[in-house]
């Protein structure tokens, strides 16, 4: 049972002879202490009924009404916060009640559980987003559901702090390690604290979330090795015969996203109405923008080799498969020089060496395309429109990735000069 009590603090009387009042909760072992915004003076204070007295005849008026007034909205603030805990089964902490007496009481909406509305905010995206943006948030739903069974913190809206933070930093690169999984990168932490502060602030805007707390998360992702063809693999593998058909297939899928810049999503949705002459006039699956992509002649060579057969323009694969086969065609094609790649977890760096061909994706295809159209000089702002990038930083990591690209253009500026300056001077 909880027990609420006032109290003057006379040892914080200050020069008009005034002391303020504490508020004392406890409950279930806890206590909680708030002082509250109303001064009295002693002789005006009722200990054993906990209010204010009227001031005496001759004082001036002392706003005992008001102040009890004051009073009583604690009690009932207090009241509403238990009797609202009671009906919704919620587990009453210390700073799930000071978080409740710190703000105007509001009772949650509670109809549904917090991972039943993170649920209705992931099928959200199903129909109104990208398939990939939907992924993205409900591997997130499905971890938060593992790190609750694991370390048995109830979420909740309310249990959202700081300390949870704490727990889930620990969970994603130790804890999980003794359950038997892989530790989280630091990119994938990333990404999985970027889809519940999205969740939480959709929330907040729907009245379903008014804890904060989240706003103070801080999980920042590590620039990734990125991994591209050079233009003497991608020719390469652009000629090489494959003896199964699927896996020519999925060569020219590659290939043509290598020309082309554009991302899985995209080359997978492409039909025969996108196609004006030598340009793709298509709304991109990610931003829902318009784009009109002119294809060079490689691109086009893979269009005039489905023309008039039941895959044209290009076959279609489901990705996961084609992750599977286009490591298959490297592989066999004999793209299989070590890489050397840098992961993060924790802070703690560690290198993996790996054949090539394991590390080539569906992405890397569009990863090929911007470096190698950086390596050729083209112009970076017509590059930029070219991939639709929106976001200097996703651009710029492109520019400073490969040596040759920094020679070259060290070559073309500063060499240059001292050239021109050497021949100037004889």
């Amino acid at each position: 049972m909880a027990n609420l009590s006032f109290n003057l603090l006379f040892n914080k009387k200050d020069r008009k002879g005034e002391c303020p009042i504490m508020m004392v909760l406890t409950f279930e072992g806890v206590r909680i202490r708030k002082q509250i915004k109303v001064k009295v003076k002693p002789a005006h204070w009722s200990i054993a009924k906990s209010r204010v007295k009227p001031s005496l005849k001759g004082e001036p008026e002392n706003n005992f009404e008001v102040f009890n007034a004051t009073l009583d909205k604690y009690r009932k603030k207090v009241q509403d916060i238990f009797n609202d805990a009671l009906l919704n089964d919620i587990r009453l902490t210390k700073e799930y009640v000071q978080n409740q007496l710190d703000d105007a009481f509001l009772t949650l909406v509670r109809s549904r559980n917090f991972f039943e509305v993170f649920g209705e905010f992931t099928e959200m995206y199903l129909s109104s987003k990208a398939m990939r943006t939907y992924k993205k948030h409900n591997t997130a739903l499905n971890f938060y559901k593992e790190f609750e069974s694991s370390t048995k913190y109830e979420l909740r809206f309310d249990t959202i702090n700081l300390d949870f933070f704490d727990k889930l930093q620990k969970y994603a690169f130790i804890s999980r390690v003794d359950d038997g999984k892989k530790a989280c990168s630091d990119n994938y932490f990333a990404a999985l604290v970027a889809s519940l502060k999205t969740f939480l602030r959709w929330a907040d805007e729907r009245g379903l979330n008014r804890f904060d707390s989240y706003k103070k998360f801080k999980a920042s992702e590590r620039d990734v090795d990125i991994i591209y063809l050079t233009f003497e693999e991608l020719m390469f593998l652009n000629d090489f015969v494959f003896k199964e058909d699927e896996l020519t297939k999925v060569r020219d899928v590659y290939c043509f996203g290598c020309y082309t810049g554009l991302r899985y999503s995209d080359l997978n949705t492409l039909n025969s109405s996108h196609i004006k002459g030598k340009t793709i006039i298509k709304t991109i699956v990610k931003t829902k923008e318009t784009m009109r992509i002119h294809l060079n002649d490689f691109a086009l060579d893979i269009i005039k080799k489905y023309d008039g057969s039941p895959y044209y323009p290009l076959p279609k694969i489901v990705e996961p498969r084609f992750n599977k086969l286009i490591k298959d065609c490297c592989k066999e094609a004999g793209i299989k020089q070590p890489q050397t790649i840098t992961k993060y977890s924790g802070g703690k760096a560690k290198e993996f060496t790996l054949p090539k061909y394991e590390l080539i994706t569906s992405h890397t295809a569009r990863k090929t395309f911007t470096t190698l159209s950086i390596e050729d000089n083209v112009n970076l702002k017509a590059l930029k429109s070219m991939t639709g990038h929106k976001k200097d930083a996703s651009f710029n990591k492109y520019i400073n990735i490969t040596e040759s690209f920094q020679i070259q253009e060290l070559d073309r500026t500063w060499n240059k000069r001292a050239r021109e300056q050497k021949q100037k001077n004889g």
